[in-house]
């Protein structure tokens, strides 16, 4: 593959997890959206992290998303709250 296939394939994934990785986070009322761990393609989701890397944590250092991003602060909050099992 050239780079530009490696390109386009690296969009085409980011554009496929912002449309059926996030999920609603209804513990802020807010309106709010995180990052699930896991999705299969029934419409399923995993609402946790893992511990290891790469995890949820890990976006911004893998450079998925900013540190900033809305998504990535409401991931956060949830991953580092009483929720995350």
């Amino acid at each position: 593959a050239t780079h530009a296939d490696a390109r386009a394939l690296a969009a085409q994934l980011r554009a496929a997890v912002f449309a059926h990785g996030l999920r609603d986070d209804n513990s802020t009322g807010g309106g709010e959206r995180h990052f699930a761990y896991e999705v299969d393609g029934s419409g399923m989701r995993v609402d946790m992290d893992d511990a290891n890397v790469p995890s949820l944590l890990a976006l911004p250092l893998l450079g998925f998303v900013e540190h900033d991003h809305a998504a990535y602060v409401t991931t956060r909050r949830h991953v580092l709250s009483d929720a995350n099992p």
